[in-house]
């Protein structure tokens, strides 16, 4: 608390004053008697620690009363001053607060950025659509002060500098507040997002930002309610996402690569390879329908060949939800077998979408589904003779 008394030079003062409104840990009220103010000692500093201050509520504004003796003569009856008494508080580190705050709006709660991770999958289009998801905006007040959130915008920010508004949102969020005398308690608040709402689907895009922007309210329903404020206080937002694992998504491709020359074992000097037969086993217990291809590449990561001349299509399970098995048995000939003699690597690519996609079909995920790859080799060889 800082007193400031401009009257030394012009007038001849004394001063006493009372604050009923301010008082330390014993309740006593802060006075300052019989301060005559000079050049040289014109201010009083208080430390108001330990201290508390009550204030009044008039109209919109709030208040706490200063008691004001004082005796004042001039000494210049020509003057045109005023004496002036300044009254400040400054840096103000409060413990605690309670009174009613009113219904008023809080203008340094703007806009809120939530960072998000961005595309799930690089350099492919791919797009969910989750069968009714619960989207819920789950809130945390320990301030015994309720609050309303005006919603101005909920928006996605994409990396290419668009921007999507999000739907099913309330226009107005309600945060429940713990009542005055709860100790370190907090009210927990749910709104929940309509079913219908495209926050899921946006979601499958990449946005690499979320912004939040309105109004907060203090006390929406009651506006004299008593509240009650500790420095450790705090307000969050936690966005709950209960998303069962049955969607419908876009053509996904996936690539595994095998570091190994399967073709090795065929290239002997003993014999030749007429001709070979790679039969493939495929297990797809995924609810995808998929397109299996498979490439030979030599060490300088050229394609030297392909598995099959076409990808093969491989569907999805049917209503018995047991794995799609298929067989499908590939020859090659002799020049097709002397460039698989140089594979370095091989890498099977599979382009996945849900089964009756083009139908927006939902399909649901487990943790038993998986897809098998098995690869066989079948030669004809002619064996050369050796002779003594």
């Amino acid at each position: 608390l800082s007193v400031q008394f401009n009257t030394y030079g012009q007038f001849q003062s004394e001063f006493g004053l009372s604050f009923p409104g301010i008082v330390d840990e014993s309740n006593e009220a802060l006075e300052i008697r019989n301060f005559v103010p000079t050049e040289e000692q014109h201010e009083i500093s208080i430390d108001l620690r330990d201290h508390t201050i009550k204030v009044d509520k008039k109209g919109e504004k709030e208040y706490f009363i200063i008691d004001l003796d004082y005796y004042l003569e001039s000494l210049d009856e020509t003057t045109d001053a005023e004496p002036e008494v300044v009254v400040m508080l400054k840096d103000l580190d409060l413990d605690y607060a309670y009174g009613s705050l009113g219904y008023d709006s809080i203008p340094e709660f703007g806009e809120q950025k939530i960072a998000l991770p961005g595309k799930l999958w690089k350099d492919q289009d791919v797009s969910f659509d989750f069968e009714k998801p619960e989207i819920k905006l789950r809130t945390l007040n320990s301030f015994a002060l309720p609050f309303r959130y005006d919603v101005n915008s909920f928006l996605l920010h994409f990396p290419d500098d668009r921007t999507e508004a999000i739907t099913g949102l309330p226009d107005n969020l309600y945060i429940d507040a713990p009542a005055p005398e709860s100790t370190g308690g907090y009210e927990s608040s749910t709104i929940a997002l309509d079913p219908s709402t495209n926050f899921d689907v946006l979601l499958a895009e990449g946005p690499s930002l979320l912004t939040l922007d309105g109004i907060l309210w203090t006390n929406p329903s009651e506006p004299d309610l008593k509240n009650y404020l500790r420095d450790q206080d705090s307000l969050s937002a936690i966005l709950d996402l209960d998303i069962p694992f049955s969607m419908h998504i876009s053509e996904i491709v996936l690539r595994d690569t095998i570091q190994k020359a399967i073709f090795d074992a065929l290239d002997q000097p003993s014999y030749d390879a007429e001709t070979i037969i790679i039969k493939t086993d495929i297990s797809n217990s995924f609810p995808f329908d998929l397109r299996l291809q498979s490439y030979f590449f030599d060490e300088s990561d050229h394609i030297i060949d392909s598995l099959f001349t076409n990808p093969v299509l491989i569907t999805g399970p049917g209503a018995d939800l047991k794995a799609t098995k298929t067989s499908v048995n590939v020859e090659k000939d002799r020049m097709q077998i002397e460039r698989l003699y140089a594979t370095d690597k091989t890498v099977t690519v599979a382009r996945f979408k849900t089964s009756d996609a083009e139908e927006e079909k939902i399909v649901s995920f487990r943790d038993d589904q998986k897809l098998d790859v098995k690869l066989t080799v079948f030669a004809r060889l002619n064996i050369q003779s050796v002779n003594e």
